[in-house]
């Protein structure tokens, strides 16, 4: 927001890109609201997905960053059935992730708390249906 809309849009551009490149062919990416981008990895279990995850963050702040733009990527992982059984309770909880790792500060990757994951991973725990 910051240097204008066709800048962000050219970067959504190039992270589009670069997660087309790290994801399987088989998996789907959308683009879910004004920078956020979903991507379903069927069969793809908690752990990899937050080790996936994270290898993306990082890639994205090695290929994007300069010295006087930082672009880093915050991400919230959500895997069923623990999450949810539907598309909907699953990007439900991927989404509050999201926003609890963007409190923390962002340029994270959160997901169950439950499970073990990689390096500047944060763990936040299951949001509950209300």
């Amino acid at each position: 927001e910051r240097h204008g809309h066709a800048a962000g849009d050219d970067i959504l551009r190039q992270v589009a890109a670069l997660v087309r490149q790290a994801t399987r062919e088989s998996d789907r990416i959308y683009r879910y609201g004004g920078e956020e981008i979903v991507v379903l990895c069927d069969g793809l279990a908690h752990r990899p997905a937050l080790l996936t995850a994270e290898r993306l963050r990082r890639r994205i702040a090695t290929a994007l960053s300069s010295a006087a733009t930082p672009v880093t990527a915050t991400v919230g992982v959500a895997s069923a059935p623990v999450d949810g059984s539907d598309l909907a309770s699953l990007l439900d909880a991927a989404d509050g992730r999201l926003y609890a790792a963007k409190a923390a500060g962002g340029n994270r990757v959160a997901g169950r708390a439950d499970e073990e994951s990689g390096a500047n991973v944060t763990r936040f725990p299951r949001r509950e249906q209300v």
